[in-house]
């Protein structure tokens, strides 16, 4: 009878243990979520939650093969955000939302990331339907122009 107590006790402990891993291994996949798009990614997730509100961080990688200047990102963000770090509100639309990196963080060469943060105030907390960058400035070439004077005023 004990080695069937034992038996019993053992395997309740390593199904807790497995299952235990499992579900936690799932509920750190639910906290973050990547948007991949052909010249950059954005890896959204959520650090913290709690009672109505997120700690939530975003970060911007260059993927591509020139450096993104200026970028904002645009995306509803489910709440209303407080507390930004890293980054400035650009525009709001009830929770949607246009972020642009701080003046350090604006150029981002192939390769490169950047990060923010903020605090989302939110009821029913979701991941955003996609994240966009949504301005971005590119350098031109050299260009050349000229000006002809066709005539002089010399009053008003």
């Amino acid at each position: 009878m004990k080695r069937i107590i034992s038996l019993i006790t053992t395997v309740v402990l390593v199904w807790n243990i497995v299952a235990g891993a499992v579900i936690t291994a799932a509920a750190e996949k639910v906290n973050e979520h990547e948007y991949v798009y052909s010249d950059y990614s954005v890896l959204y997730s959520v650090v913290n939650e709690w009672s109505g509100y997120q700690s939530v961080e975003i970060k911007l990688t260059n993927t591509g093969e020139e450096s993104l200047f200026g970028w904002g990102l645009k995306y509803d963000a489910g709440g209303t955000i407080d507390k930004i770090w890293d980054a400035k509100i650009l525009s709001q639309n009830e929770t949607e939302y246009i972020v642009k990196g701080e003046s350090h963080l604006r150029v981002l060469a192939p390769g490169k990331s950047a990060s923010f943060g903020y605090i989302l105030s939110c009821d029913n907390p979701e991941m955003p339907g996609n994240i966009v960058v949504c301005n971005n400035w590119r350098t031109t070439k050299h260009v050349e122009t000229s000006y002809e004077i066709t005539d002089v005023w010399t009053s008003s």
